[in-house]
């Protein structure tokens, strides 16, 4: 889920409280940790949770969706270990599936025409695990079409990036 508070509301305790609402709500849906994600130019929100006592990672970019999906399963849903593992699989074998097509179409067509519907899939997949998971495990209607979306959208997105990374690079250098 989403929190931020308007500029307004910003000095007087209300993200704090916000903060202890969702942790008393995670608590209540029996979950066992809570993990926040925020950018780091947000220092105002790391050091919120920073004095609420959470313990600020590195940045992981795509590969944080990964790590949460796992956290979140073995957490939220109560999966083992090797369970949460093989219910991440899908969107890996999407990913590696469409990654050297997406490569043949960058090539032919440039990184805009699979950069851009990779980065949609990708906020799609994104958007769908945000907006419909809930406590009660839903794997084939909510998880499983996500990383479906999130696996086609990396796929379509790295050769691309990988691609237009490349091209700027002078003679020689590749």
């Amino acid at each position: 889920k989403r929190m931020f508070t308007t500029t307004a509301a910003r000095g007087r305790g209300v993200a704090r409280r916000m903060l202890a609402a969702i942790e008393d709500s995670a608590r209540s849906a029996g979950c066992r940790r809570v993990i926040l994600e925020t950018g780091d130019r947000q220092p105002e929100a790391i050091a919120l949770y920073e004095s609420a006592g959470y313990i600020r990672i590195k940045d992981f970019g795509f590969y944080a969706l990964l790590l949460g999906n796992v956290l979140f399963l073995t957490g939220s849903w109560h999966y083992d270990v090797f369970l949460a593992g093989v219910a991440v699989t899908p969107g890996a074998i999407m990913a590696t599936v469409s990654a050297p097509i997406a490569g043949r179409l960058t090539d032919r067509f440039g990184a805009r025409a699979t950069a851009l519907p990779g980065g949609l899939l990708f906020a799609a997949g994104g958007l769908l695990l945000a907006l419909r998971t809930g406590a009660e495990p839903d794997y084939l209607g909510v998880f499983l079409p996500s990383a479906v979306l999130t696996g086609l959208g990396v796929g379509l997105s790295i050769p691309a990036f990988s691609s237009a990374a490349a091209a700027q690079l002078p003679p020689g250098r590749i």
